[in-house]
């Protein structure tokens, strides 16, 4: 049996566990913290230390940081629609919801979007396979 595939899997498990733990856990220091903190400020201060984070990590690798404006705006629109609408959301939702129960609507995400577009749009047959895979899934995001 070849040894470096099972150490390529088990450090690919390790960290499928560990990104699991980090983010999983996210969702209960939200619930933690939008107790004593209103959702907007703590998820203006999680997108900063993100940020901050990644100019760390861009810095040591070596890459720079754009100059123009259109990729700046670009950069914004995107960092609006994926990171500050949604988790200022889930955090204002956390204030009246378990942490357990906003992952678990969280993790059902694909599924919810996978059946929408199945059912509104209809501009091609969908697959066998990609409704047995949406059935198998549900249960597994619970």
């Amino acid at each position: 049996m070849d040894t470096r595939q099972d150490t390529n899997i088990a450090v690919e498990l390790a960290l499928l566990v560990a990104l699991a733990t980090l983010w999983g856990g996210s969702y209960t220091f939200i619930k933690l913290g939008v107790a004593t903190i209103p959702p907007i400020t703590l998820i203006a201060a999680r997108t900063t230390i993100a940020g901050l984070l990644l100019l760390v990590v861009m810095g040591a690798r070596g890459v720079r940081m754009p100059t123009d404006g259109a990729t700046w705006r670009r950069f914004a629109f995107q960092a609006v629609l994926n990171s500050v609408i949604p988790w200022t959301l889930i955090a204002w939702g956390e204030r009246h919801i378990d942490a357990a129960l906003a992952t678990i609507l969280n993790s059902a995400a694909p599924i919810f979007t996978f059946l929408l577009t199945a059912g509104v749009t209809r501009h091609e047959a969908t697959p066998r396979e990609n409704c047995s895979a949406s059935r198998r899934g549900w249960p597994a995001s619970c």
